[in-house]
């Protein structure tokens, strides 16, 4: 029985000191792996598509949030308004698909203003990141993952999935986010009812680098797994 789509939001809070880079930086995320279970219903996951929506860094922006602060609380604070949303530096960058592929975070400082990009390393994405995650989620739960193509697909449960969110930010000078959104459309053996999922997790950090950003997204990948193995029958 083929049934609805089922949308995944992870979202994740650390507390952080705000000290951002306006030069891009490169992150390489660790997925967990495990093997197969030896029994266990056969699932193919034949297709991960990257379907987030980027928008491009307003000019100035978060020079707004830096003067409110100022002239009603006399200190320097704000969040970014838009920065739970994927960005870009500018329009053009938003249009080319291997930029977007391995863009994953922005930092932002606590006065709301934008550092540069974070990305993936060069050959690896977002796609292929978010696959490893679900296919360790899937073994975790019971089922055996097999290859598309292979001898071993045939009879197996088919799966699809789609990223809406796959993003991490920093905000107010002293929280960093991680959200995820993942639709998993195909013959699915769901528990009942099919819902929304959310969850948020918190982590200290004192001061923000790639460690702290690493620990964020390790927390997303381990929830997101859990959270998976929980709608699975």
């Amino acid at each position: 029985m083929t049934l609805p789509k089922l949308s995944i939001l992870a979202c994740l809070t650390s507390l952080a000191v705000a000290c951002v880079s306006h030069d891009r930086s490169q992150l390489a995320l660790t997925v967990d792996h495990v093997a197969n279970p030896d029994e266990g219903t056969a699932v193919v996951l034949a297709t991960v598509t990257d379907k987030r929506r980027f928008r491009a860094q307003a000019p100035g922006e978060g020079a707004g949030a830096r003067l409110v602060g100022d002239l009603l609380f006399g200190v320097r604070g704000g969040s970014p308004h838009h920065g739970s949303t994927a960005s870009l530096d500018s329009w053009e960058e938003t249009r080319d698909p291997a930029l977007r592929a391995r863009t994953i975070a922005r930092p932002y400082d606590g006065q709301g203003i934008p550092g540069g990009n974070i990305l993936l390393p060069a050959g690896d994405s977002v796609t292929k990141t978010v696959r490893g995650v679900l296919e360790t989620g899937l073994r975790e739960a019971g089922y055996r993952v097999v290859t598309k193509g292979s001898a071993a697909t045939k009879g197996a449960l088919t799966l699809d999935a789609e990223i809406e969110d796959y993003w991490g930010w920093s905000a107010n000078g002293n929280q960093m986010y991680q959200r995820t959104r993942i639709n998993l459309i195909g013959d699915w053996p769901l528990r009942e009812p099919l819902d929304f999922i959310f969850l948020q997790t918190n982590i200290q950090a004192i001061l923000p680098n790639a460690e702290d950003w690493n620990k964020l997204f390790k927390a997303s990948h381990a929830d997101l797994r859990a959270k998976l193995k929980q709608v699975l029958k």
